[in-house]
């Protein structure tokens, strides 16, 4: 008969309850996490449209607020539906930024490279980088900027 560690019991206790939940990553919220990009894609152009066309603001300038109002109805949307974060929205929003600012940096990187080896059409290459990028920043969230804490 194997004795247990009073606070192991407990834990496993917690687990069986559904108190704790080890953090893994599943296709359903992988599905959510890709609809939830899509919404804050949709905010980048709509941001990005109507600064450019309506008030005739410097494409980059557009783009760059896009980005930021985007990553912002991200991060607001997987905290509450996909990830539905208990965690405080100052511990989870630096960690989501980060991700983010290295999904930008991966994306330009991977997109170059890409060109570079494959020659293929621009349009082509980024859609294979968006899978890349998506799937890693998806493996990221969940297990870091939106983990609760061990």
């Amino acid at each position: 008969m194997q004795t247990r560690i009073p606070c192991q019991q407990q834990v496993m206790n917690k687990r069986v309850a559904g108190e704790l939940r080890p953090t893994r990553l599943r296709p359903l919220q992988f599905l959510m996490f890709a609809l939830v990009g899509a919404v804050g894609t949709l905010a980048h152009y709509a941001v990005l449209l109507t600064l450019v066309e309506c008030f005739r603001q410097p494409a980059v300038m557009a783009t760059a607020c896009g980005a930021l109002v985007g990553a912002l109805v991200n991060f607001f949307l997987n905290h509450r539906l996909t990830f539905a974060s208990k965690e405080k929205y100052r511990r989870t929003i630096m960690r989501f930024m980060l991700v983010a600012a290295l999904s930008l940096a991966l994306n330009a990187l991977l997109l170059q490279l890409v060109l570079r080896l494959t020659g293929w059409d621009y349009r082509i290459a980024q859609l294979l980088v968006t899978l890349i990028v998506l799937l890693l920043n998806y493996v990221l969230s969940a297990l870091w900027a939106f983990a609760a804490p061990q």
